[in-house]
Formats: C-alpha cells, sequence, structure tokens
C-alpha cells in the first residue's frame, strides 16, 4: 500500500509496474493521494513508449476504468534519469523498485541499498536467484551479506518470466528489504551538551533523584536547550538570505523557501519569544514534580500550577529556583494555620446547638471560633 507523500523510485521499463499499482491503488480508493514516481529507464525508445502510456490521450484510450482519475498522473510520474548506476539525487524516496538487467542486477541492488542506508527507506528487487544464492564475486558477497544485515525477505520463483514479452526461464529472486529511518542527531545540541557536560535524563525518573541533583541537571538542559535554540536562530538568520523564494532582488514579498516557527504559533519567531517558551517548559515541570511542591497544600499546588505565565518572565536557574522554594516555605506554614482554622471552624458549628447559629453575640462556642 502507497500513502500520501511517499516518494518512489522505479527502472521503469514500460511502466507495467507503474500500471499495476495504480490499478491496486484504485482498487484501494484512494483516489486523492498524491502519488509521486521518479521513473529511470536507459533505453530512450521505451522511455517514449512510457511517456506516452501514462500521457493524458493513453488515459482516455484505455478508459478510466483501468486507472485512478486524472489527479492520479497529474505531474505525479516523471522521467528523471536515464541509468540508475549513475543516477544522483538529494531526494528522499520511500520506496525504490528495480527489475534491472539480470548481467548487472547486482550493481544496481548495491546501489539502492547505499541509497535508502542514508535515511532509511524500503526496496524490492527482481534479479537473477543465483545472484545471492551463489554469490561468488567481491560486488555480489557485500549484497548478500547487506541483505542478512537487514533481514530482508527472499523469495525464489521459476519460471516467473516463462510467459513474458522476453522469455526466460532462469529462477529470479524477490527481494524485500525495509530499512529503518535512522534518528537524526543534531551537531548543534551535540555541541552545546558537551560543553555544558551533562547528562539527559528522563522526566519520569525525576522522582527518583534527590531534589537537589534533580534541580542541578534540569537547570543544565535548560542550558544546553537555550543555547542549542538560539544558535539554531542564529543560522537560521544567517542563512535566510540565501534561500529566497526567487532571485528577485526585491525582498519586500521574498520570503526563505524554509520557514522557522515557534511551534505551531503564528509569533513572530524571535530570540525572546524562543526564550519565554523554552522557560514555561521547564517551570511547568519543575512545579509538577511533586518532590518539590509535595509539601504544598493543595490550593497552593494549584496557585503555583497557574503561574507559569508569570515564571517565563524569570530565568530557569538555580538563584530563581531557591528563591521560588523559599517564597513556597512562608505560604506552607501559614497555608497549614489557615486550613487548620477552616477545619476548626468547620468542627465547632457542625457540632453547636443550631439555634445559636444565628445569635452572634450569645454564641457560646469555642473561643477560637470566628462566631465568637
Amino acid at each position: 500500500p502507497m500513502y500520501k507523500g511517499e516518494a518512489r523510485k522505479f527502472a521503469a521499463g514500460k511502466g507495467d509496474i507503474i500500471r499495476e499499482i495504480a490499478i491496486k491503488e484504485n482498487s484501494y480508493g484512494r483516489y486523492n493521494h498524491h502519488f509521486d514516481v521518479d521513473c529511470i529507464e536507459l533505453d530512450p525508445n521505451l522511455r517514449q513508449i512510457l511517456k506516452y502510456n501514462f500521457s493524458e490521450e493513453r488515459r482516455i484510450e484505455l478508459g478510466e476504468n483501468r486507472y485512478r482519475p486524472k489527479t492520479f498522473f497529474e505531474n505525479g510520474i516523471h522521467i528523471v534519469h536515464d541509468d540508475f548506476l549513475t543516477y544522483q539525487s538529494y531526494k528522499r524516496y520511500d520506496l525504490i523498485i528495480l527489475n534491472p538487467p539480470f548481467s548487472e542486477g547486482d550493481k544496481h541492488l548495491y546501489k539502492a541499498l547505499q541509497m535508502q542506508e542514508r535515511y532509511g527507506g524500503a526496496i524490492v528487487c527482481l534479479l537473477n536467484a543465483q545472484t545471492v544464492k551463489n554469490p561468488h564475486t567481491r560486488l555480489q558477497i557485500e549484497v548478500s551479506q547487506t541483505l542478512k544485515k537487514y533481514n530482508a525477505q527472499i523469495e525464489y520463483i521459476e519460471n516467473a518470466f516463462a510467459s513474458a514479452e522476453r522469455k526466460t526461464g532462469v529462477e529470479i529472486a524477490l527481494i524485500k528489504v525495509n530499512i529503518e529511518r535512522k534518528q537524526e542527531e543534531s551537531e548543534i545540541y551535540n555541541q552545546m551538551k558537551s560543553a555544558e557536560r551533562v547528562d539527559e535524563f528522563a522526566q519520569q525518573d525525576c522522582t527518583e533523584l534527590e531534589i537537589g541533583d534533580y534541580i542541578r541537571a534540569m537547570v543544565s538542559m535548560y542550558k544546553v536547550e537555550m543555547r542549542s535554540g538560539l544558535e539554531l536562530i542564529r543560522q537560521y538568520k544567517a542563512l535566510s538570505p540565501y534561500i529566497l523564494t526567487s532571485f528577485d532582488k526585491d525582498r519586500s514579498f521574498n520570503d526563505p523557501i524554509l520557514m522557522l516557527s515557534l511551534g505551531n504559533k503564528s509569533r513572530n519567531l524571535s530570540e525572546n519569544s524562543y526564550l519565554q517558551e523554552v522557560r514555561s517548559k521547564y517551570w511547568k515541570a519543575l512545579l509538577g514534580n511533586k518532590k518539590f511542591i509535595g509539601k504544598l497544600t493543595s490550593s497552593l499546588q494549584e496557585r503555583y500550577n497557574s503561574e507559569v505565565g508569570r515564571l517565563k518572565n524569570y530565568e530557569f536557574s538555580e538563584f530563581n529556583i531557591s528563591m521560588l522554594a523559599a517564597e513556597m516555605n512562608t505560604f506552607i506554614k501559614s497555608g497549614i494555620e489557615q486550613e487548620a482554622l477552616k477545619m476548626f471552624d468547620k468542627l465547632t458549628i457542625e457540632h453547636t446547638y443550631a439555634e445559636f447559629l444565628q445569635n452572634v453575640h450569645y454564641f457560646n462556642g469555642w473561643t477560637t471560633n470566628k462566631a465568637c
């Protein structure tokens, strides 16, 4: 199955493989999904046939019942090169489908494996079974080892092309490989982290640390994240003049092709707006830690959780955290006293005579009760 936004590359021939996928997609009812296919074919005659087979004229000639509607092919199939072995592109492909000449099947599959190893992606390839069954060249051995590394599925099929246009009785191998997407690493973040000399920690594990160690670790991670983001913004602003939407010298409507925004918000990107968002994140995490706010009453916890908007104007530092902790301690005592008085009032009112409740002057209750 294919999904919107996925890019594919085919060793195209006349387009038989693409046609079958188009029919299958039509049966799934995916009419509105974007079909992004790059085709490569060495034979110039086959390239012309391929171009015609997916033209508007051919679509009308065969009828739409065998294909998806016009939008399926409109700007969706591109003949991008002639030789797959010399093809170079910055594009990332979700899937590469190969039906190469058997004499060079190992070279084509090796090239496809190299392409997908860079970022991750899938490969489906048909080639002579002996290429993987009995590898005897250095290249074939390396291809076999790579297929084993990624747990490739290999199905051997006899007489698969016995009734094909170009008949052959050679046993073939249907190879399917799925290379997982690689987790991208940020050089900026790694540099800042190395300079700060800190180890990452998971927020859910914070309660296992002593509160002092937890705070120091959070402050260090805050510094790494802050410096990384500010460096990214600086580099983006420096790069922006070189990645504009056009070569027009009038830059009043010439925005950068890449846009760097603050989450899903429409605010203009600035260092200070980024600063506030990161501060909010860390203050919120600190106020959500039970060891830090555990001594507060529930009403005080709610109060401080609602004050993240105020705290984002203060640097997330050990000094400001200690000031906040001191402020909390002053409220802990008064908070406990207030809660005790409320409970005391409630008890004395509930356990006195009902006829005295409205007569404050003659109310014979507890002397600490506010009704006296």
